[in-house]
């Protein structure tokens, strides 16, 4: 009849073992590949964002010196306000802001992928 041997039931939980491990590997591949996309695209909106950021104060600081007579005044005066800025205001949001990157970057380990979604 159909005798099943130890040899095959060791061989067909080795080849379930590696199916297994070799499934884990490519679900932690495709999180990182998420992750890091994600991560990048992130940095790169940011950095467009700081550069017009940058622009902005630098004209604003020289106007301001303008009216104010001398242009490095302005510079001071931006100065002042970050100063203002990173001791009273950011000590406030950093612990949310904290916890909202923690939150998005758990949710996106989290996330669900469904790999039948790319098949036609």
């Amino acid at each position: 009849m159909n005798e099943i041997t130890i040899e095959t039931i060791f061989e067909k939980a080795q080849n379930f073992s590696n199916s297994t491990f070799e499934l884990l590997s490519l679900k932690a591949i495709d999180k990182s590949a998420n992750l890091m996309s994600s991560l990048v695209a992130r940095i790169l909106v940011i950095i467009v964002i700081l550069f017009f950021f940058i622009n902005i104060n630098i004209a604003l600081a020289l106007w301001l010196g303008e009216v104010l007579g001398k242009t490095y005044y302005g510079f001071f005066a931006f100065s002042i306000l970050y100063v203002f800025l990173g001791v009273f205001i950011l000590p406030r949001i950093y612990q949310k802001l904290k916890k909202e990157v923690r939150v998005e970057f758990i949710k996106t380990l989290l996330e669900e992928t469904n790999l039948n979604e790319n098949t036609p």
